[in-house]
């Protein structure tokens, strides 16, 4: 029984990892689960057992790029520590992630880039939702992680002018949304010019730059 589910791991890894070059080469609309098959060296067959149809495929994809750094985000929203500190470690969690993290990447990647549908990607959030919710109860609403987030910092904003960390005079409305479209553009960025990111320390150096 043990030797049947460890091989099962590994044709699910193998169909991943061709799912995630299929998709990247060809997009989603265009990606066929034939070449997937191909690459990963199964069936289709295999493919419909262990993650559905290419939709739950493409899912699949994007939950095990976000669900580490899911964790991550709540790891530091949890932690002890001032305001000003958190609201650091989640300016900087974003960008460190992109750039380390490689199923983050992908998954940042295979959303940004290669999702050509709109309606599409509400419901995919929808059902990542779900998904989540019966996994762990705790782990964050992906349907709308950009705003969760930012109503996060907000609140944290706040409490860090009642503690006298951030200055009174903060709209903690906008700041916050300042915030959130500052790391969307950076990351972005990453997606087009890469190579603008090599320098040493460039993550801290790009939080301290907004957040002082």
């Amino acid at each position: 029984m043990k030797r049947t589910k460890e091989e099962a791991e590994i044709t699910k890894n193998k169909i991943l990892k061709a799912a995630f070059e299929v998709f990247i080469k060809d997009g989603y609309s265009k990606a066929r689960l034939k070449e997937v098959a191909k690459r990963a060296g199964v069936t289709r067959g295999a493919i419909y057992w262990h993650y559905g149809d290419k939709y739950k495929l493409f899912i699949s994809l994007l939950n095990a790029g976000f669900k580490d750094y899911s964790e991550r985000i709540l790891a530091i929203i949890e932690s002890k520590g001032s305001p000003l500190n958190k609201i650091r470690k989640l300016i900087r969690e974003p960008l460190i992630s992109i750039l380390k993290d490689e199923k983050y990447y992908a998954g940042v990647v295979l959303y940004s880039l290669k999702m050509e549908f709109t309606e599409e990607k509400k419901k995919q959030w929808q059902m990542l939702q779900k998904q989540q919710e019966q996994i762990q109860k705790r782990l964050i609403s992906i349907p709308e992680a950009s705003h969760w987030l930012r109503t996060v910092i907000r609140d944290l904003i706040k409490d860090g002018i009642r503690k006298g960390e951030i200055r009174s005079d903060i709209n903690p409305e906008l700041a916050s949304l300042v915030l959130m479209s500052y790391i969307d553009g950076v990351q972005s960025r990453f997606l087009t010019e890469p190579e603008a990111f090599k320098e040493k320390g460039i993550v801290d150096s790009l939080v301290e730059f907004v957040i002082t």
